[in-house]
């Protein structure tokens, strides 16, 4: 009899090593994500390497044209290194200049449909989007699906609704005057929507993105830290900590945003030159 094949172990999940890793968290493999790692510490260090040329260039009195020079390249480092810290300062870093930059971009899109004569819930736009960011650095599944309809089931009632609530604010509150609102259109609808989705709902799955494939300090700087180093005091803090400053997402993040500055800057170019 022709002998059973065995099953190729490592190439695909037994169900003995299924049932053995359905409680354990889903981390990748620390020597996997240290190729990742490694040129994001080199890309930084050059950068800031780079940074003390640029300074002492851009702000020494000069020829004008080759301080802009300078100053470009001090712009360009300085914003690289700011993304990097920012990609990687945890989830409550992440999220708090996330929303701070996605909140003025809403509310610089309202402030620009309001010129046009149109009057969306600007207010109530912001508050969800806010909400949404917060629920996408939630870990419970429910709370991240339910923001964005719970958001649009309360605009959409708050702009049917609005001449009453106006009237209802004016008697509750005698120092509130109520405004002359017009009857709401589908221009006032269509706007305010538009900014909760394209500024509130579609930026939040990079906060998503952000908290991805948790990993441990200690489990993935012994793999990219020299043992010399690895005696520092800062060092010794982050591998003991339980900090969420490295995660799986994150180095997509950081590789994606990258290959975005490299598309943009090729574009630039060639479509300058052709």
């Amino acid at each position: 009899a022709a002998a059973r094949p065995q099953p190729c172990r490592g190439c695909w999940p037994q169900p003995s090593e299924k049932k053995q890793r359905a409680g354990e968290p889903r981390m990748l493999a620390a020597e996997v994500l240290a190729r990742s790692v490694r040129p994001i510490v080199g890309t930084i260090s050059l950068c800031l390497a780079a940074l003390v040329p640029c300074t002492v260039g851009a702000f020494a009195p000069g020829e004008v044209r080759r301080r802009g020079l300078w100053r470009r390249g001090f712009t360009g480092f300085s914003f690289a290194v700011f993304v990097s810290s920012w990609i990687f300062s945890g989830t409550v870093g992440f999220l708090s200049v996330f929303m701070m930059f996605a909140v003025v971009a809403q509310n610089e899109y309202y402030d620009m449909v309001r010129r046009n004569g149109i009057n969306p819930t600007w207010k109530l736009g912001l508050l969800g989007s806010c909400a949404m960011y917060v629920a996408a650095a939630c870990p419970s599944v429910a709370m991240r699906e339910a923001a964005f309809p719970l958001t649009g089931c309360a605009t959409i009632i708050y702009l049917l609704l609005r001449p009453g609530f106006e009237r209802c604010y004016g008697r509750l509150f005698p120092w509130y005057t109520p405004r002359d609102t017009p009857p709401t259109t589908y221009d006032d609808v269509g706007t305010t929507f538009m900014g909760v989705f394209l500024f509130g709902y579609m930026p939040s799955f990079w906060v998503r993105l952000r908290g991805i494939g948790p990993m441990a300090p200690a489990a993935l700087l012994p793999a990219i830290v020299p043992p010399r180093l690895r005696g520092c005091a800062p060092l010794v803090a982050l591998e003991r900590s339980r900090s969420d400053l490295l995660t799986a997402g994150a180095l997509v993040q950081w590789w994606t945003m990258l290959a975005i500055v490299f598309a943009d800057v090729a574009a630039y170019f060639v479509g300058k030159r052709f």
